[in-house]
């Protein structure tokens, strides 16, 4: 018998805790109506997958953005890098030709 109303105890906070949770979802749902306007709970939910589907998309959107940021960055370090050299030798040309100019 013991055994039986312990389980049936169990069994009602099982309960309780459902019920609480139904509730939560129901104000949850209510808000978002009032907030939104919307009535339907179906069109609320495709509204949502509707929004984090662009979301997504954006995310995924900004990645692309940065990784191509990240590319151009790097080019232009190696092309900064590149011009340095360029006036380097420029430089060493020049001081060449000028020592070659006074011994001729």
């Amino acid at each position: 018998m013991w055994f039986f109303l312990q389980n049936n105890r169990e069994k009602v906070k099982v309960i309780e805790q459902y019920m609480k949770h139904i509730k939560i979802v129901d104000e949850a749902f209510n808000i978002i109506r009032e907030t939104s306007g919307i009535e339907d709970i179906e069109e609320i939910m495709s509204t949502f997958i509707k929004s984090e589907e662009q979301n997504y998309s954006l995310y995924n959107y900004v990645n692309i953005l940065t990784q191509s940021n990240d590319n151009l960055d790097e080019q232009n370090k190696n092309l900064q890098q590149e011009f340095e050299d360029l006036e380097v030798n420029a430089l060493w040309i020049l001081e060449a030709v000028s020592n070659f100019a006074e011994r001729a």
